[in-house]
C-alpha cells in the first residue's frame, strides 16, 4: 500500500528570515517522505532562484486583512499538515500564511532569525497584545533570545531553541575563501590591491525613525565617510568604502553620500552575498544589522556605529558585551585609526562564539522538530 506523504507548506519573505530558512528548506525538499509546497514573497524570490528552489508566488505584495480569505482558500486547497514560515515585517506572505493557519488551527512553526523586534513579528493582523495569535512553536537562536521573549510575554512552552540555520555555514565559508577570490573581488569593483576596504551595512530606515532611534543609516555613513577621509589624509593610505545596500531597500542611490577623491573612494553595491563583502573587507561597519553578527562570527574587525542612539541597543553582540557600540565621532575616529594602523586589533575581532550553537547542527534541530510535529 502506498503511504501518503506528509505535506508542508512553506512561506518566506524578508531576506534575513529567508536565509535562515533556506538550509531547512533544502533538506525538506530532499526528503521523499514529504511533499513540500513553497510560496515566496517579493524578497525571497531572488534568493530562492539563486539556490534553485522552485516556488510559487501570489498576485499580491501587500496582503491586507481583506486578502486573508484568499490565503485561506490556498490553505484549503493545499491541505498542509504543517505551515512553516520565516518571520518578516509588514503585511507580507509569511506573516499572512502563519496568521491564517493559526486561526484555522493548522499546525504552525515559525523561525526567527534575529535578536530583536520579537513581539512586532506577530502583531501584523491583530494588535495581539496578549500574544494570543502565535504559531504552535517558534524556533529561536539561543537562551538569550528565550529570556528576552519570555520577558515580552511569550509562553515558554512555545519557544524552541534551535540555533540559527544560516549560521551553520558561516565558518565553512571562511575556511574556503582564498586569496584568488580576494583578487577577483578587488578587480570586480576596481579596488587597488593595497587599498583598505571598509564595508558599511546600510539599513532601510523609514520616515520617523530618526526621531525615535536617534540616527539613520544616511547620517551614520556621512560620519563614517568624514572619518575615513580624515584618516586617509593623515595616514596617506588609500581607502575604499563599500556601502552594501540592504536587499529590502528601495531608496534611490542618490540618497547615499558619494564623495570620492584620489585616495578615498565610495562604491554602492546592491547585489552579492553578505559574506562575499565581509570576507573581502578589512573592516566591517554598520549599526544593528545581522550583517554585523555575521562579520563578528567570521572574525572580522566589526564596528557598530550608533551615534545619537536614543533607544535600547538592538544588536545582540552589544547587549551581551561581545562588542561595544560607538556613540561619538571622536570614538569612531580613534577606533578606525587603531584598526587601520593595526593597533589593538583583538579588541574588535570576534573570538567568543557563545551567541550561536557552535556544533553547526541548527538545521538538524529544526528538521527534527518539524518531523516531530507532523508525525
Amino acid at each position: 500500500m502506498k503511504l501518503t506523504r506528509k505535506k508542508i507548506l512553506i512561506a518566506c519573505n524578508d531576506p534575513g528570515g529567508t536565509m535562515a530558512c533556506i538550509p531547512v528548506i533544502k533538506r525538506l525538499i530532499k526528503d521523499r517522505k514529504l511533499s513540500v509546497s513553497i510560496f515566496a514573497g517579493k524578497y525571497a524570490q531572488e534568493l530562492f532562484k539563486k539556490e534553485n528552489i522552485v516556488f510559487k508566488t501570489l498576485p499580491l505584495y501587500r496582503i491586507d486583512k481583506n486578502d486573508l480569505k484568499y490565503i485561506g482558500s490556498i490553505l484549503e486547497k493545499e491541505k498542509p499538515d504543517l505551515v512553516f514560515t520565516s518571520t518578516s515585517f509588514g503585511k507580507v506572505i509569511d506573516n499572512a500564511f502563519s496568521y491564517v493557519a493559526i486561526v484555522k488551527k493548522i499546525k504552525t512553526f515559525a523561525l526567527i532569525d534575529q535578536w530583536c523586534n520579537y513581539s512586532q513579528r506577530f502583531r501584523i493582523y491583530s494588535k495581539n497584545k496578549d500574544l494570543r495569535y502565535l504559531p504552535d512553536y517558534i524556533g529561536i537562536m539561543d537562551d538569550t533570545a528565550k529570556k528576552e521573549m519570555i520577558a515580552e510575554g511569550f509562553p515558554v512552552k512555545r519557544l524552541i531553541v534551535t540555533g540559527q540555520p544560516y549560521f551553520d555555514s558561516l565558518v565553512r565559508e571562511r575556511e574556503i575563501s582564498s586569496s584568488q577570490q580576494g583578487k577577483f573581488f578587488r578587480d570586480k569593483y576596481g579596488i587597488g590591491k593595497k587599498d583598505i576596504i571598509v564595508v558599511f551595512a546600510a539599513e532601510p530606515f523609514r520616515s520617523g525613525d530618526y526621531e525615535k532611534i536617534g540616527y539613520t543609516d544616511i547620517k551614520i555613513v556621512k560620519q563614517l565617510s568624514k572619518s575615513l577621509q580624515l584618516i586617509s589624509r593623515k595616514t596617506q593610505k588609500h581607502i575604499t568604502l563599500i556601502i552594501k545596500i540592504h536587499p529590502r531597500d528601495e531608496r534611490n542611490d542618490s540618497v547615499f553620500p558619494i564623495c570620492s577623491n584620489e585616495s578615498f573612494k565610495v562604491i554602492l553595491a546592491r547585489q552579492g552575498k553578505s559574506t562575499q563583502f565581509i570576507l573581502n573587507a578589512d573592516i566591517v561597519t554598520g549599526m544593528s544589522s545581522i550583517f554585523l553578527i555575521e562579520s563578528f562570527l567570521l572574525g572580522k574587525p566589526t564596528l557598530s556605529i550608533q551615534i545619537g542612539l536614543k533607544t535600547k541597543d538592538s544588536l545582540i553582540t552589544n547587549r551581551i558585551n561581545l562588542t561595544k557600540a560607538i556613540h561619538s565621532f571622536n570614538e569612531l575616529n580613534r577606533t578606525l585609526t587603531n584598526i587601520i594602523l593595526k593597533k589593538k586589533l583583538s579588541k574588535y575581532i570576534g573570538s567568543n562564539l557563545q551567541i550561536i550553537n557552535k556544533d553547526g547542527k541548527s538545521t538538524d534541530r529544526v528538521i527534527s522538530f518539524i518531523k516531530r510535529m507532523i508525525n
